[in-house]
């Protein structure tokens, strides 16, 4: 997998999340995920992640924001993946979008761009700009999310 944006295979291009939980904020993720990907009506967005006490209810909520944005045929949701399908799942992605606030760095956002993803995130302090001061060519944009 390769950063070179001309590279990319845009008939496979993924984006994921991990965690299905409310303060995620994953709401936001597919919001963006639609605005985003307007132009690009192939892409997939993959939820995938473990389930918390309050998920079911908080799953029937993106489920309704999904279909009223229109993208239901774009959306998967997967619960309590195995490990072999979270591997395999970020090495068929692109991207990952984390639109939580409050966490410096988290432990999905690493694994996605250690399989090659690129993140898409809040500018925070912390860890964030600890990994991303050595790449002198990050351009950080904080109006994104």
């Amino acid at each position: 997998m390769t950063s070179n944006a001309s590279a990319w295979d845009h008939e496979k291009s993924r984006d994921l999340i991990r965690l299905i939980a409310s303060n995620k904020e994953i709401n936001k993720s597919i919001e963006i995920f639609h605005k985003g990907s307007a132009d690009f009506p192939h892409y997939k967005l993959i939820i995938l992640g473990g389930k918390t006490a309050d998920s079911d209810n908080y799953i029937t909520e993106l489920r309704t924001l999904i279909k009223k944005l229109n993208i239901a045929n774009r959306v998967i949701i997967k619960t309590d993946p195995s490990f072999d399908e979270i591997k395999k799942t970020l090495a068929e992605s692109k991207v990952i979008i984390d639109s939580q606030i409050g966490t410096s760095m988290n432990m999905p956002v690493i694994e996605a761009m250690a399989s090659g993803c690129i993140a898409l995130m809040r500018r925070y302090s912390g860890t964030f700009m600890e990994i991303l001061k050595s790449f002198k060519s990050f351009k950080g944009q904080s109006s994104l999310l």
